[in-house]
């Protein structure tokens, strides 16, 4: 195989490998933090598990465009990928079985991690993700009175944590990948047609 053969197939692997799982934070203790690279909707969002107060976390939290989720469908998809890439059992740890090794959850059967996407008048409402000890994880759906939410603070419960999304970048689109490969593949085939007429 040509050393620019070999080069072409690195770089594919290379590519395809940028396209990860979402990398778990842990600080020094082994507490899951949050993590970086959870694709939600298409998209890559990093989460950080906080405790504190909905207001102060989330720019007074009176409003939907102070949260990165404003709509039901787009919080339960984020909930899910916390169950689906998040909360999992890794080497580094049980973050599903045992829900207290993520930060602000020391209550040991349960974790809910909530994320607030819309409000109005009366009510704000919010998705949560939750991991349970030695049973099935779940997703909610939950309103609360607004005013309930605005002055509740996590840190004063061992079994919720706000998640605190943030956009990081768009997940490429399988035409990026078609473009790549198309490129690749042509300068393999000019690389090869070259060494053909350098041997003729």
């Amino acid at each position: 195989m040509s050393r620019t053969m070999r080069w072409c197939l690195l770089s594919l692997f290379m590519v395809f490998s940028s396209v990860q799982a979402a990398v778990l934070q842990l600080d020094s203790s082994g507490l899951l933090t949050g993590a970086t690279g959870v694709t939600v909707n298409g998209n890559l969002y990093d989460v950080s598990f906080v405790d504190g107060t909905c207001a102060g976390l989330f720019g007074g939290c009176d409003q939907a465009s102070d949260f990165v989720f404003q709509s039901r469908a787009d919080a339960s998809a984020a909930s899910q990928a916390l169950l689906d890439s998040v909360f999992v059992d890794t080497g580094s740890g049980s973050f599903d079985s045992v829900p207290s090794l993520t930060l602000g959850c020391g209550f040991i059967h349960s974790c809910d991690a909530i994320t607030p996407f819309a409000i109005d008048d009366y009510s704000l409402s919010f998705f949560y993700a939750g991991a349970q000890n030695n049973a099935a994880n779940w997703l909610a759906d939950v309103t609360t009175a607004g005013y309930q939410l605005l002055g509740y603070d996590s840190s004063g419960s061992n079994a919720t944590v706000f998640a605190v999304w943030n956009i990081a970048s768009p997940v490429p689109e399988p035409e990026t990948y078609a473009m790549l490969l198309a490129g690749l593949g042509f300068i393999g085939f000019m690389t090869l047609r070259r060494k053909q007429n350098f041997e003729a």
